[in-house]
């Protein structure tokens, strides 16, 4: 689900044989498809004496299992699974899907894994059989497309949905258009502004401002009738370069698909909040589930949006609103009249998560859990079947250390998720069937979403930087150097924190595991579309699925370290320091001058305090190898548990599920981070102070308990 890299990019075009593709760089050159070896001699020039977390003789052992690890990750085969998985669409619910989850339980039991298959039943929609039909009816009659053309190699093309948003409602409606730009709530204060209402209007709104499930949210409070949502040249299409198929920008016909039920409440089944999504679990009502303030939604392409633009009368839209298309944008409401018919029904449809376990011999109990999604809008070659094929070859790899005489210390757990693109759905209900006993054993989720490109990117809880920054420069990127030195374009790297919009979301915001989320692209057109097929992405994005191999090493290597450590590799000292800079922002911030967050600066910097001295005595007692497993393991327990800590149980304000008080997903926006949610969205959602500072009170209270437990 999730996209983007943050960067400025430019273009250039790459030779290569009789092959030609687009290039995406960020003013440094790289060598798209350079052999490269797995060795870390080769990425990091020297070893260190240490490894972080392990002693100086296991160091040694360490790093022989992580070169061999590194060597048997084939990008070939890989491949061979991405072939087979992107070759036809897998939505979830479809019979595309099912296959999938077969080969992935057949692939994991030949790489000799223990597997499991989980079966729940989310409420959702069967898309290949939702009928949507648009047509505009004044000032003309124009019957407008809903779907992408089909290209020659494309197969089952029937399966794919048609420009559906998951949670709209049926319908059949004759409407007014209003074009409102982004939808966001800005641009309705605009609207107003200028005495324009979009009362029962379909509005027709442009990607790339806030989350997708927002833009119907506020329409439905703004009265709307119905929404239509097209990608604009300006954000992903003609105006940034070729389009498909010619190259990796997104065509006239181009929709954008996806969920826009709001799982910024809560992820998972809409009908079963909390609680797992078995078959015959108790369901609440449509009408007070995440599905229930949402008007008749559907996606359309440019092109289309083009058709309704261009006879829009009313008045001439601002310079901000205007967008790709060669028309001059206005706002309605007059000229334009549509037909939007909706046919679909939802109801509890079997879905399927895939796990394999390489188990423990030490501490079977704890967990490392490894995280892809594997269902699909249309093929999602890049998203995500690139990511669960290198996976799979992560499963391989350990499958043939495991032959060769590893003894693993913990359990590593390769999920292979269903339901994502259903808001989510398949790791939430995961962790949810394993309940809090369970999910307390999870050492750290590693989530990889979107994994090829020439762009590498890492987000995290800042206590697995360091983590990060050791291993990135254990592994080759392709054309040279280390993905440390790619990721960073030769100074430090920048880790970004976790928001929302992939599966981490349950393990962090709702049980407290710490999270590292994974991922490199390029900027294309090509999210959610037909368009993100095979052939598209072998050939302008990741030709022989080099740099979605190296991200796979890079996920291997962190599970590996984490698996197999003396003392898990955390710093909390790092996230403290952290933490008290964003208490200190919000002290400054104006709505926050009735509300005293000094008690809770004082209990962070106890945490860091306290984190930096257990760090000095660990880094002795690993330094002469002192202490005998049962100290190292007090260390480890005592480091499974700070995280969790830093939830708050009776959850964030209007949204109970989430509960983590460092970060979330921001209320408005899913993609987007806030940090310090419950004090920022008591001012900023309820207007309360009382409510911010109860929040800034517990939070001390979950600071001073982290402290407490490092102390400890």
């Amino acid at each position: 689900m999730h996209e983007g890299t943050g960067r400025a990019f430019s273009q250039r075009t790459v030779n290569l044989g009789t092959r030609r593709y687009v290039s995406l760089t960020c003013g440094v050159t790289l060598a798209m498809l350079a052999i490269f070896s797995g060795s870390s001699a080769l990425a990091q020039g020297t070893e260190p004496a240490r490894l972080d977390g392990f002693t100086a003789a296991h160091s040694a052992s360490q790093l022989q299992l992580e070169d061999k690890f590194q060597a048997e990750v084939s990008s070939a085969r890989a491949l061979d699974d991405l072939n087979f998985l992107a070759k036809l669409p897998g939505e979830d619910g479809t019979p595309g899907a099912v296959r999938r989850a077969k080969y992935l339980e057949r692939e994991l039991r030949k790489a000799g894994l223990d597997v499991a298959v989980q079966e729940f039943y989310p409420y959702m929609a069967d898309t290949e059989r939702v009928g949507i039909a648009l047509d505009m009816v004044a000032p003309e009659h124009v019957a407008l497309s809903v779907k992408e053309e089909r290209q020659p190699w494309q197969q089952q093309f029937n399966q794919i949905s048609p420009g559906f948003l998951e949670g709209s409602p049926a319908a059949n409606i004759t409407k007014s258009v209003v074009y409102v730009n982004f939808g966001s709530a800005a641009d309705y204060d605009y609207l107003s502004s200028q005495g324009i209402s979009v009362q029962d209007k379909v509005v027709l709104a442009r990607y790339g401002g806030p989350q997708r499930s927002e833009v119907p949210y506020q329409a439905w409070l703004h009265g709307a009738a119905g929404v239509l949502l097209y990608s604009d040249p300006q954000q992903d299409g003609y105006t940034k370069g070729p389009v498909y198929p010619d190259g990796p920008w997104r065509a006239p016909d181009g929709i954008q698909r996806g969920t826009v039920y709001r799982w910024t409440l809560y992820p998972g089944d809409p009908l079963t909040p909390g609680t797992p999504a078995t078959k015959d679990a108790p369901r609440i009502p449509v009408s007070e589930s995440s599905m229930g303030k949402i008007p008749p939604s559907a996606a359309i392409g440019y092109g289309a949006a083009e058709v309704l633009l261009k006879n829009l009368s009313g008045p001439v839209a601002p310079n901000s609103w205007q967008g790709g298309l060669p028309i001059q944008y206005r706002i309605g409401p007059g000229g334009t009249q549509v037909h939007l018919a909706i046919d679909v029904e939802y109801a509890p449809r079997a879905s399927y998560n895939v796990i394999g376990y390489v188990r423990g011999t030490e501490q079977p109990e704890r967990l490392t859990v490894l995280g892809n999604h594997y269902d699909t809008w249309a093929y999602g070659a890049q998203d995500n079947q690139a990511g669960v094929s290198v996976e799979l070859e992560i499963a391989r790899s350990l499958g043939k250390l495991l032959q060769s005489g590893w003894k693993p210390k913990r359990t590593i757990a390769l999920g292979f998720f269903s339901a994502e693109e259903r808001g989510i759905t398949g790791t939430t209900e995961w962790t949810e069937m394993l309940g809090t006993e369970k999910m307390a054993d999870v050492v750290a989720y590693l989530n990889a979403d979107v994994v090829s490109g020439a762009f590498f990117r890492a987000s995290g809880v800042p206590s697995l930087d360091q983590l990060l920054y050791d291993t990135t420069k254990q592994v080759a990127w392709p054309g040279g150097g280390s993905v440390y030195d790619a990721w960073g374009f030769g100074g430090v790297p920048r880790v970004g924190r976790p928001g929302g919009g992939t599966d981490f979301m349950p393990f962090l915001n709702h049980f407290g595991a710490p999270v590292i989320v994974l991922g490199a692209g390029n900027p294309t057109g090509r999210y959610h579309c037909s368009c993100d097929d095979l052939y598209s992405l072998l050939t302008f994005i990741d030709p022989g699925l080099q740099f979605a191999t190296a991200v796979g090493k890079e996920m291997g290597l962190i599970a590996l370290r984490l698996n197999e450590a003396d003392v898990l590799p955390f710093h909390y000292s790092k996230y403290a320091t952290e933490t008290v800079s964003y208490l200190n922002a919000f002290a400054s911030s104006s709505q926050a001058a009735s509300v005293d967050v000094q008690p809770a600066i004082q209990a962070a910097g106890q945490w860091g305090a306290a984190a930096s001295d257990l760090e000095q005595t660990i880094n002795t007692a690993l330094q002469s190898a002192a202490g005998g497993g049962a100290d190292f393991n007090g260390y480890n327990a005592a480091y499974m548990r700070t995280e969790r800590t830093l939830l708050v149980p009776r959850g964030l304000p209007d949204r109970p599920w989430y509960q983590h008080q460092i970060y979330a997903p921001q209320f408005h926006n899913g993609f987007a981070l806030q940090t310090l949610p419950g004090l920022y969205e008591s001012l900023s959602l309820d207007n309360s102070a009382a409510e911010a500072q109860g929040y800034a009170a517990e939070l001390a209270a979950s600071l001073n308990q982290a402290a407490q437990t490092l102390h400890q």
